[in-house]
This record gives structure tokens, C-alpha cells and sequence, in this order.
């Protein structure tokens, strides 16, 4: 395997927010092994928190203390949906992140009147209208406009048992093919089983961010399980098939945590009956790496190979990532070559490439880059915007995305 590790730059350092921080530091990190970040990523995990874009507890990275807010925010809006214990949590969270949360126009007064004599049963939901521009390869005009509503359910049995239902409608309102697409389907449908503190199984439909998104974000019909192994490291693995595709297999494991300043994550991937070239079975090892600078900017980047292929089979991903009050700015470079023979679309959903490279058969390869703003309104609406530029890898042609989206969750 290339011993090539590429990096990129993820900040997360919050600028000028008010003098309502005057009493703690919103550019303090709030590690993984801290109490609230505990509580917020349980709180993440019930769906209580939902519909937030950045990749927050992906790889159990640090996060400023203005990010946290903003996650424990939702939570306040949605504390009618909660359990007791989940209330109490939030109730907590709310004392320790007052100062951020006044700044950010929270308003907790009536939190012990929203959550007083909730049922177990919580509902939440998500919606999304995204317009694309621009040209696919062969400078075919691009127009997309759809709109994605979910609505998820979620009701605990007992207090180690958890299942969760979720629907989604995305309707294709403009596209260039000239296709709708009105359908509604279930998104996710699994159980979660809590076998000990350190351990969680979860059986089922469900979609998966996989390596920060670099190997998978797609759904798998299968179990997965994730278990502290230390202080420091974790392992999740994965074992199903790929939705809609009964002949397919995937196996997935990977072993990371943060050391000191550093974020590392082993990761090995194989099945058969990939998207891109069904006729072989896929091998992946992959790096991610990241370091944490003091100043809050995070070095951060990823290398997978397919040693299934004897060349063009590398993967690269590069990333700059900066919060500055309410918005954040990333920038991607993203390299995969045509027999990377992935098992599913890599990267975000947000101007996703998948159909440039999957255009002419699949095996040729694409690189480019994609620039995204994304503007936090309040805790519970965001905007984003975007502007990609992808290369065919062996002609040369060239395609460009460019638009917006809007997300409210409640």
C-alpha cells in the first residue's frame, strides 16, 4: 500500500461572538471524554439532534464551545420529545452553556414547561429544498430543484432497547433528465441495543457516514456495532448489504481516537458487487489522520487504495475548514481514480459527484474541488452554498455545479 498520506485543513476556531461569552471561552475545545459532549452525542444518536451538516462527532473530534452550544440549542427546541433522563440532560447542558446559548437568541425560561409530562414516544423531522446549476461532462446544462422532507419516530422499549422508524419524500421538481420523483420510502428502520456502557449494537435499515464520508455515506441493510475499547480508541463494525441491491455484501471495520492533539483512523472495507464495477470484489484500506493546531485550526486528510487493482486505484481527499461566527467555510479537493472500485457515492450529499465519474462507465476517474458556506440562522435553520469544478481523469472534460440549500429541522 502508498504510505502517502495527503492532508488538508479542518478549522474550527469561533471569532468575535458577543460579550455574552464574557464568563467562558467559546474558543475553548470541548473534548470527546468531556461530560457534555457525552450528553450531546447521546442526545445526537436518539435524534433528538438532527439535521446538522458539518460532520459533528464524526471520528470523535473536538468541537468549540460555540458548536456545542448550537447542538444543545436544538435539543432545547425539541425537549418536548424527550425522556426523563434525556430532560435532565439537557437541563444540564442548558446551565453549563447559558452564556453561549443567551448570544445565540435561546430561549430557556420555558424549558421545564416543554418537557413536563412527555410521552416516550418522540417525533422530530427535517427538511431541505436544494437548487443545482451549472453542466455535466459533455457540457450538458444542469438544472436540479427538489425538496427532501424526513420525518422519524423513535420510542424506547426499555432502557437498553431503542427502535427507530424514519421516512423521506424527495421530490424532483426540475431536473435535466425531466424526471419526478415523488415517492415516499423509508429512509432508516433499526433497533439499537445498549449490551453494556461501552457497547451499542444497532440491527436494521440505517445510513452510514463511513470514514468521514470518504468510503461510504449511503444505506446498508445489516448490524453494526461500536465498542470503547479505552479511554482513547474506539471500533465500530459494520457487516449488511447495500440498499436495494440483494446480491451485494459489505464488511466495514475501523479502529480511531484522539491522541493529544492528533485524530487517527485505520479503516478496512470489503464486499462485492460494488457500483462502479460489479465483476470484482473490493479491498480497502484506508488513513484518515488530522492534528489540531493551538490556534483551533485542525490538519486533517485521507489516502485509500483498492488493492483489488494494480493501478489507478488511489483515493485523496483534502479539506479546509474554517467557523467564523455563524458560518463555516470548507474546502474540499477530492482525487478518486477509476479502479478505486468504491462500494457506494463517496462524499457529502450536498453537490455530490457521483454521477460525473459514474457518466462515462464509471472506471475513469474524476478530481476537482467543491467551496461551501454554510450560514447557521439559529440552531434549528441553516443555509448553504456551493460551487464545484470536476476533471475527467482520461478525457479531460470538464463539469461544474454551483447552488444553494435550505434546512430547517423541528
Amino acid at each position: 500500500m502508498n504510505k502517502k498520506i495527503i492532508a488538508g485543513v479542518v478549522a474550527a476556531c469561533v471569532l468575535s461572538v458577543g460579550t455574552a461569552f464574557a464568563s467562558t471561552n467559546p474558543f475553548a475545545d470541548v473534548s470527546p471524554n468531556d461530560w457534555s459532549y457525552v450528553a450531546v452525542k447521546n442526545l445526537a444518536e436518539a435524534g433528538i439532534i438532527d439535521g446538522y451538516s458539518d460532520g459533528t462527532f464524526k471520528g470523535d473530534k473536538s468541537i468549540t464551545r460555540y458548536e456545542m452550544a448550537q447542538l444543545v440549542g436544538k435539543a432545547i427546541y425539541r425537549s418536548n420529545k424527550v425522556n426523563a433522563e434525556q430532560k435532565a440532560a439537557i437541563e444540564k447542558l442548558a446551565t453549563e452553556y447559558k452564556d453561549e446559548l443567551q448570544n445565540l437568541g435561546v430561549r430557556m425560561d420555558n424549558l421545564e414547561n416543554k418537557t413536563a409530562g412527555v410521552s416516550d414516544w418522540k417525533i422530530n423531522g427535517w427538511a431541505q429544498t436544494e437548487n443545482t446549476y451549472g453542466h455535466s461532462y459533455g457540457n450538458k446544462e444542469l438544472h436540479e430543484y427538489n425538496v427532501q422532507v424526513r420525518i422519524r419516530a423513535q420510542k424506547p422499549i426499555n432502557d437498553k432497547l431503542n427502535v427507530l422508524y424514519e421516512l423521506k419524500n424527495k421530490d424532483y421538481l426540475d431536473t435535466a433528465s425531466g424526471t419526478k420523483d415523488t415517492t415516499w420510502r423509508t429512509r432508516q428502520n433499526f433497533f439499537t441495543y445498549k449490551v453494556s456502557p461501552k457497547t451499542t449494537v444497532n440491527i436494521g435499515k440505517k445510513v452510514y457516514w463511513l470514514a468521514n464520508g470518504m468510503l461510504m455515506d449511503d444505506t446498508v441493510r445489516g448490524g453494526d456495532i461500536t465498542t470503547k475499547l479505552s479511554d482513547k480508541l474506539t471500533f465500530f463494525g459494520l457487516l449488511g448489504r447495500y440498499e436495494g441491491n440483494i446480491d451485494s455484501t459489505i464488511a466495514y471495520g475501523t479502529i480511531g481516537g484522539k491522541f493529544g492533539s492528533f485524530d487517527l483512523g485505520l479503516h478496512y472495507m470489503t464486499g462485492k458487487n460494488a457500483i462502479i464495477d460489479k465483476t470484482k470484489s473490493t479491498k480497502i484500506p484506508l488513513v484518515t489522520v488530522g492534528y489540531t493546531l493551538p490556534d483551533g485550526l485542525n490538519i486533517s486528510g485521507g489516502y485509500a487504495e483498492n488493492t483489488e487493482a494494480d493501478d489507478n486505484n488511489k483515493m485523496y481527499k483534502l479539506q479546509l475548514w474554517k467557523t467564523i461566527k455563524k458560518d463555516e467555510i470548507i474546502l474540499q479537493y477530492w482525487k478518486q481514480e477509476g479502479n478505486l472500485n468504491l462500494p457506494a457515492e463517496n462524499g457529502d450529499h450536498l453537490s455530490w459527484w457521483g454521477n460525473e465519474y459514474g457518466t462515462l462507465g464509471g472506471k475513469q476517474g474524476y478530481k476537482g474541488y467543491r467551496a461551501i458556506v454554510v450560514h447557521h440562522i439559529n440552531p434549528t435553520l441553516y443555509t448553504e452554498t456551493w460551487y464545484g469544478d470536476y476533471k475527467n481523469l482520461v478525457t479531460d472534460e470538464r463539469a461544474k455545479k454551483y447552488g444553494w440549500d435550505v434546512t430547517i429541522s423541528f
